[in-house]
């Protein structure tokens, strides 16, 4: 017998089945966060080698943001919480 396996995605305060949210939704959430996702990598990635890749929850890094990188997030996080709120998510 063969395992299905659900794919999940944090939606900022849960998991959500990606049942419940097209595909159209995620990739969308995808374009305008993974930009972001990348450039904070990139800006932190030595500080992580230091921390063994272990840093305590409360650790602060210092990078840049673009306001493109910002408006983008906000995007994100407005699609995330219409979803929620409109219980399509």
């Amino acid at each position: 017998m063969a395992e299905t396996w659900e794919k999940v995605i944090w939606t900022g305060k849960e998991w959500a089945s990606t049942n419940e949210m097209d595909k159209e939704t995620i990739q969308t959430l995808l374009d305008l966060l993974n930009p972001l996702h990348g450039s904070l990598d990139r800006q932190t990635y030595d500080e992580k080698v230091k921390q063994n890749f272990d840093a305590p929850g409360d650790a602060e890094y210092a990078v840049n943001v673009t306001s493109q990188q910002e408006r983008d997030l906000t995007q994100a996080v407005c699609i995330l919480e219409s979803r929620l709120r409109d219980g399509r998510g």
